[in-house]
């Protein structure tokens, strides 16, 4: 699991309960937030994290592509 801040915890906590407040018009407290961060940090937060990685991923992979492309624009043909 994911380890956070105290102020990363509380900053998302509030977030959670803003949320719950704005969007379905219910007030929920500390404990209803943390338990439902914790839920997000064990079950939903590895397929954005993974999503993250893959698109990390695409773009070394894109760059070195390029990079390669470039370097062997550099490489001079010798006649024999």
């Amino acid at each position: 699991m994911y380890k956070l801040s105290k102020k990363e915890q509380d900053l998302l906590l509030e977030k959670i309960k803003s949320f719950f407040l704005d969007e379905r018009d219910e007030e929920i407290g500390e404990l209803a937030a943390d338990i439902y961060l914790d839920f997000i940090k064990e079950e939903i937060s590895e397929v954005f994290y993974n999503k993250g990685v893959q698109d990390a991923k695409q773009k070394v992979q894109e760059n070195f592509a390029r990079l390669t492309d470039d370097i062997e624009c550099l490489e001079k043909i010798i006649k024999m």
